[in-house]
């Protein structure tokens, strides 16, 4: 009778355990951190803040480019210098350079300055569009953004100083637009 009344015991103040640890909400309904749309990345500061990197990195049109400037610099490609790797392979200095092979010019080494940095302007305005509803906690946070809308500018700046010195006259863009790729 002893034990009975134990069990009886331990069995009454496991009860309220059992039912503070469950709970009504299902713990595999979360957001997932590995993708993000864009109504969610302007919803946090910090990942509007990796936005805005991922800005600066396609300065230079893809990853690690380093604004376009890898080991062979613009000035290679004329009389005025010569890269000391690999000169006597590059199309611009045997004079076979073709539509069909522009070497550095074509989507390579200096495709820093080619159309596809309209993909990066596109980003930023998606970016200049959507940065002004992050919300923020602290008059920090808030000069933060105001900050980091006036490097946004300067991206899309710098991106169409690239645009218009190398072609002249460019489409200027200053809101998102849906854009369709044709491939």
């Amino acid at each position: 009778m002893k034990n009975m009344k134990k069990i009886l015991g331990y069995s009454l103040m496991m009860l309220p355990l059992i039912f503070a640890t469950s709970s009504c909400d299902n713990i595999l309904d979360q957001k997932a951190v590995d993708a993000f749309n864009e109504a969610s990345v302007f919803e946090d500061l910090n990942l509007t803040k990796a936005y805005l990197g991922r800005c600066y990195d396609f300065i230079g049109v893809d990853d690690n480019q380093i604004l376009g400037l890898r080991e062979d610099l613009l000035v290679g490609a004329t009389d005025e210098a010569l890269c000391i790797h690999r000169p006597g392979g590059y199309p611009f200095v045997k004079g076979t350079m073709s539509p069909d092979e522009l070497g550095h010019f074509g989507e390579w080494r200096f495709n820093w300055i080619s159309w596809s940095l309209y993909s990066n302007i596109k980003n930023v305005n998606v970016f200049l569009a959507n940065v002004d509803n992050v919300p923020t906690v602290t008059d920090q946070d808030a000069a933060l953004l105001q900050r980091m809308k006036a490097e946004a500018y300067f991206i899309r700046a710098f991106n169409y100083h690239n645009l218009m010195r190398s072609y002249g006259g460019v489409v200027l863009v200053d809101k998102p637009l849906n854009w369709v790729r044709i491939s």
